[in-house]
């Protein structure tokens, strides 16, 4: 199984919903782009992969190494992340860093369904994919890809935690701004379809590319809520519905106080 985290340059490029600073965005694709290929890598290797000038990549790894993000082997000139970086994460969420119970499930569900698994958050009015899993090289959105949260299934499933006054202001919001080639979003019907969601707990939806559709569960890991999808071809992900709910009964969500 692969885990995505490439192409991360052309997905801030696309998709960031604030300007980054060069440096400080350059830093962290460096670290995630190590997570998803999860081996050591040369300095072209890097620089080519995210389209840095090589002299300035070179300085921020060895800007890394002084840190202690990452060791250099000298005679390879190569680059590999310290368990610092694994550390530096680790009090947000210890069961999810430490490639727990959840992470095991995933890979499972991954490997079975035979379409992309994904986890998500809220960004706006997005769905922030933070964590993306597929056996293949078929499409899947990159890491940090941002699609509607009013569109998707991961972002319907985070929208659950909206009580109904805000949520309506929400799909206001998004109708005012949407473009000519979005569809009107009906408040009420939407409002009403997300109720009875909420209280399967699975959420229908589509997915992050053009012609996919989604379901998914919400995910309350302490600090920051999370959603986890499949998605895929249309005519399979109704077929994942439940190894879903069966991932939900394994992993419950813990009761949480509505946005409001």
């Amino acid at each position: 199984m692969e885990i995505v985290e490439c192409g991360l340059s052309e997905a801030i490029a696309a998709t960031s919903a604030g300007p980054v600073v060069k440096s400080a965005g350059r830093t962290l694709q460096i670290l995630e782009f190590f997570d998803g290929i999860q081996r050591e890598a040369s300095v072209c290797e890097i620089s080519r992969a995210l389209n840095y000038p090589q002299s300035s990549t070179s300085v921020l790894l060895r800007s890394l190494v002084s840190m202690g993000y990452l060791s250099q082997d000298r005679c390879r000139r190569t680059y590999l992340p310290t368990r610092r970086v694994s550390l530096l994460g680790n009090w947000v969420d210890p069961a999810l860093m430490q490639q727990g119970t959840l992470l095991s499930a995933i890979e499972e569900l991954t490997s079975k369904s035979g379409q992309t698994v994904v986890m998500a958050t809220a960004n706006g009015l997005f769905a922030q994919y933070i964590y993306v899993t597929r056996n293949d090289d078929r499409a899947r959105p990159p890491i940090g890809a941002l699609r509607p949260l009013v569109r998707t299934a991961v972002g319907r499933a985070l929208l659950s935690t909206y009580d109904d006054a805000h949520l309506g202001r929400l799909l206001r919001r998004v109708n005012a701004e949407r473009t000519e080639n979005d569809e009107l979003i009906q408040v009420a019907s939407f409002i009403k379809i997300l109720r009875e969601s909420r209280v399967r707990g699975i959420f229908h939806g589509a997915g992050a590319e053009p012609g996919q559709a989604g379901v998914a569960i919400l995910l309350d890991r302490k600090r920051q809520l999370l959603s986890l999808g499949i998605e895929g071809d249309p005519q399979h992900i109704e077929r994942c519905v439940d190894d879903v709910v069966r991932l939900r009964r394994e992993h419950p969500v813990r009761r949480f106080d509505m946005v409001g």
